[in-house]
């Protein structure tokens, strides 16, 4: 992410983009923590985070091996 309250010419803006930028970040990791424990849920591993954040990975890591494997193809 581009900070932009780092940015010269944007110093006197400094506290309010400061302010804005983590605002939009906490609202963002709200949204994704919700969405992985509604997935938790829908795995039947209702909270368990640390899982579902590494089935998400593997299946990731399956994904590229399978268009890795459709391009030698």
């Amino acid at each position: 992410m581009w900070d932009i309250e780092r940015t010269e010419g944007f110093e006197e803006y400094y506290d309010e983009l400061f302010a804005y930028r983590n605002e939009i970040e906490e609202e963002e990791t709200k949204k994704w923590n919700a969405r992985l424990l509604q997935r938790s849920i829908e795995l039947g591993v209702e909270g368990n985070i640390k899982l579902v954040e590494y089935i998400e990975y593997l299946k990731r890591r399956i994904e590229m091996l399978e268009e890795m494997i459709v391009s030698l193809k």
